[in-house]
């Protein structure tokens, strides 16, 4: 159609060297046919589109037809083979604007970037014609604004983003760094982690061998002696762990004291944040169960610094917990309860919700924020627990040159009065990630761990369909019983014997 529309006007077009307006009748006087390429492939454009046209465009062409078949004949009386083209452009010309309500114009011989323009002009022009006035594919599935937030989601996925580790990229392939970079790697593994992994054997060696003598034969008579040597064992194994890293660790700020109705949180990236902060000043944590050799270590040496473990599974748990953390922090004696409100490992980039429970202790509860901030360039210190395990990321650490942090501690801060506990935590959080360098996102962490309920699936999906109904309401369609009729209001089994409309044959499908 777009060559044979080409075609008639270019040879009904011609007409003393200027362009005349065809305004869907033709022109009464003789008019001249272009010569060379343009004529050639307009005819035959003409030949093989005549009965495409004639049966696209059904009755209307006869009448048509018959409309414009004296000027047809008056040009064909010629009797030349020029004239009787020229009549069947004329013809097909003013078919086309008829029907289709095209712009026909009578004009010169195109140039190829006229003819181009001139197609676009076509299509653009018939496209718009033969367009449905109300479709359920264009009208009534208009799922833009869902698909921009799918899209939104999936381009900014800012929450998988919290949990990716920092990827490694090559630097040293060419000839002079090459070498030293294969020397250096000979180096951490075969000399620099031997000698960490005996420095830490030794710890734990020494640790043993004065812990549990004084846990068991010093605590019992004299609690307050007892309890201040082993938080001060405890020190000195954190502060191994932290030179088998070859740990270069920058604290900021004034040491945490014992005092009561106080209560430290902090960012957290991996479960050495409590070995670092650990080595600063002993602290009570508040940390899930864990297994292996970690949960030994919770079970018969932090205990004494009166740690609070709890387990995600067991809803019985969180209540004693919360009674736990409020007998916790009204003690003068305890040491400084530690919490990492955001519940999960996140990877120093950024930081998700700060959950309320270590926020509403009390009104009188004061609250000292801890941010933490590590340095990437010799190694990342994020663990992802669903991919190695805490022994493989102590193994990553000490394999390392270096683990570079600034542990600051900031400004304490109180809950301001008509202050929600959620406005507060908020307020923390953005202090912490502005000390940090940060980016705060607002979802909690723990959804890591688990995939959309079917109950938040459907209620999207109700949404939708409400959306799907006020589109029809507004076009008028009956959607009938199964939502599945169009304009005419037919229920989906009659337009499939009809032939005409789409019928929705199963529930997934609408």
């Amino acid at each position: 159609l777009t060559r044979a529309w080409r075609g008639a006007a270019w040879h009904g077009g011609r007409r003393s060297g200027r362009h005349t307006p065809h305004e869907g009748t033709v022109p009464a006087v003789p008019l001249r046919a272009p010569s060379g390429r343009a004529r050639d492939v307009g005819l035959r454009a003409l030949r093989v589109a005549g009965s495409m046209t004639t049966a696209a465009a059904g009755p209307d062409v006869a009448a048509a037809q018959g409309a414009q078949g004296a000027q047809g004949e008056a040009l064909a009386g010629h009797g030349s083979s020029g004239g009787m083209e020229k009549g069947r452009a004329l013809r097909t010309q003013s078919l086309l604007s008829e029907k289709y309500q095209l712009p026909g114009a009578a004009m010169l011989e195109p140039t190829a970037p006229e003819m181009d323009e001139q197609e676009r002009e076509f299509e653009t022009a018939l496209l718009a014609a033969k367009r449905p006035r109300s479709k359920l594919i264009l009208d009534v599935l208009d799922a833009s604004a869902t698909l921009n937030e799918a899209a939104a989601a999936i381009v900014d996925d800012s929450f998988t983003k919290c949990f990716q580790e920092s990827g490694w990229e090559p630097w040293a392939w060419n000839w002079y760094l090459f070498p030293m970079h294969h020397l250096g790697t000979a180096l951490r593994y075969l000399v620099v982690f031997p000698l960490r992994t005996l420095l830490l054997f030794l710890a734990w060696v020494a640790f043993f061998a004065s812990f549990f003598p004084v846990h068991y034969f010093v605590t019992p008579f004299r609690p307050e002696s007892g309890t201040y040597v082993e938080a001060t064992l405890v020190q000195m194994l954190c502060g191994a762990f932290v030179a088998s890293w070859t740990g270069v660790i920058k604290y900021h700020g004034p040491k945490p004291v014992k005092k009561a109705n106080q209560v430290y949180v902090s960012n957290h990236t991996s479960m050495i944040d409590f070995i670092v902060l650990m080595q600063w000043a002993p602290f009570a944590v508040i940390m899930q169960k864990h297994k292996g050799w970690v949960g030994f270590c919770q079970d018969h040496i932090l205990n004494c610094l009166g740690c609070v473990w709890f387990n995600r599974a067991e809803s019985k748990d969180k209540e004693a917990l919360k009674r736990k953390m409020r007998g916790h922090v009204t003690s003068p004696n305890a040491f400084p309860l530690l919490i990492f409100p955001e519940g999960t490992c996140v990877n120093n980039r950024y930081t998700v919700q700060f959950k309320r429970g270590a926020f509403d202790l009390g009104e009188d509860v004061v609250v000292h924020p801890v941010a933490i901030r590590y340095n990437k360039t010799f190694v990342d210190a994020f663990w992802n627990s669903k991919r190695q395990s805490f022994t493989q990321h102590l193994l990553t650490l000490m394999t390392s040159w270096a683990v570079v942090a600034d542990v600051y501690s900031l400004e304490p801060q109180r809950r301001a009065p008509g202050e929600s506990t959620e406005d507060f935590a908020s307020r923390v959080q953005h202090i912490i990630a502005e000390r940090a360098g940060l980016t705060v996102v607002p979802m909690d962490g723990y959804w890591k761990h688990y995939k959309p309920s079917k109950r938040f699936t459907e209620k999207r999906r109700i949404a939708f369909a409400g959306y799907l109904r006020e589109r029809c309401d507004a076009l008028g369609i009956d959607l009938g019983a199964d939502g599945a009729a169009d304009e005419s209001g037919e229920p989906p089994a009659a337009q499939q014997q009809g032939g005409s409309a789409v019928a929705v044959t199963d529930k997934k499908d609408q």
